[in-house]
């Protein structure tokens, strides 16, 4: 393809440039899937692994 200012763009220029749009593309959302991760671990609940005992009443945490 053949531009008004003389830059021609040929197949391998745009493999090229079409395959560093993709890996971008690809790193932000392995970004933005890493965040969203992150942001469900912060706000899932966690057991507290608390044990009751059947013999007395106290109750043991760990």
């Amino acid at each position: 393809m053949e531009t008004k200012h003389g830059f021609s763009l040929s197949g391998e220029m745009l493999k090229g440039i079409s395959a560093l749009l993709v890996s971008r593309v690809a790193v932000v959302i392995s970004l933005y899937s890493a965040w969203i991760d992150r942001a469900h671990a912060r706000v899932s609940v966690w057991p507290t692994g608390k044990l009751i005992s059947l013999s007395t009443t106290s109750v043991l945490t760990t």
